[in-house]
């Protein structure tokens, strides 16, 4: 009777134990399934990441090549106003020069006509 009751009480925590551990097992599968989407959420944002730095990069050296192509157009303005400068210098010359021919030619003809 004993013998027969301490077999049915081990049986019940065998039983017991079994149940424990399916349903550790089903929690360790549930479990492995979390990690392994948590696995690929971090590849996810780590290959996001990479691309945004990439992209990041990328702007950085356009921005280097602008500045680059805007500090070439300032050079080529300044000597373009350098230039328009000494033209309206040249101008200016050539304009009293005219005036003084004309003036000559004006006294010039005046004389003959005299």
């Amino acid at each position: 009777q004993q013998q027969q009751q301490q077999q049915q009480q081990r049986d019940a925590e065998m039983e017991d134990l079994k149940q424990k551990m399916e349903s550790l097992e089903t929690e360790a599968r549930r479990l492995r399934e979390q990690l392994t989407e948590k696995e690929q959420q971090v590849e996810d944002q780590a290959s996001a990441l990479a691309t945004s730095s990439q992209a990041e990069a990328a702007l950085k050296e356009q921005h280097l090549a602008l500045q680059k192509e805007l500090a070439e157009v300032k050079a080529k303005l300044q000597k373009a106003i350098m230039v328009v400068g000494k033209l309206k210098t040249k101008q200016a010359a050539l304009q009293t020069v005219c005036r003084q021919l004309k003036s000559k030619l004006q006294d010039q003809r005046g004389k003959s006509s005299s």
